[in-house]
């Protein structure tokens, strides 16, 4: 119901942006996912990253690719969480070793309602909202969300966001 509001408001939808350490709420997500799922990784994470961006929705985001993640792998498969340094912006994927996505789906997965084999999905309790929520949410902060699969291998979700100039801890350059 809650996504439902959120993306029926979209339109009106206002952030609080702050400053904000993405590294930690990333990692607080993690942490608290752990307690299912033991097998989430966090791999080159940075101590500090700061970005402008409003904390719930952006927790919201990770939530939901983490959740994803998990539904769609094997047992206790390995979930990494890694982090990529370009210019001006900071890559933080989502990658599983799940049952991947088709190619003929993968354009419309962030569409309301998409969903790729919708029987199997509805057993797991997936309505077709949350990618389309994550990708809205990743806008508004004037980002991307991108997506690579494989049948068979997994998928790989990179969430792209503008950090604030001079955000980077010298320690962490080299």
């Amino acid at each position: 119901v809650n996504t439902l509001l959120v993306l029926a408001r979209s339109g009106e939808y206002s952030l609080i942006f702050q400053p904000l350490n993405l590294c930690e709420l990333v990692t607080q997500v993690v942490e608290e996912l752990r307690i299912l799922y033991p097998s989430i990784v966090l791999v080159n994470i940075p101590e500090e990253f700061i970005i402008e961006g409003d904390p719930d929705s952006l927790k919201r985001v990770f939530i939901n690719l983490l959740d994803n993640a998990i539904r769609s792998s094997q047992h206790q498969a390995e979930i990494k969480v890694g982090w990529k340094l370009n210019p001006g912006v900071i890559e933080i994927s989502i990658e599983d070793q799940g049952v991947g996505i088709p190619p003929e789906h993968q354009p419309y997965i962030f569409d309301r309602f998409y969903r790729v084999d919708s029987a199997r999905e509805r057993q797991k309790g997936g309505s077709g909202l949350g990618l389309t929520l994550v990708k809205e949410i990743i806008h508004l902060h004037k980002g991307t969300i991108t997506v690579k699969s494989e049948v068979g291998k997994g998928s790989c979700f990179i969430v792209c966001l503008s950090f604030i100039d001079g955000s980077i801890p010298q320690k962490n350059l080299s």
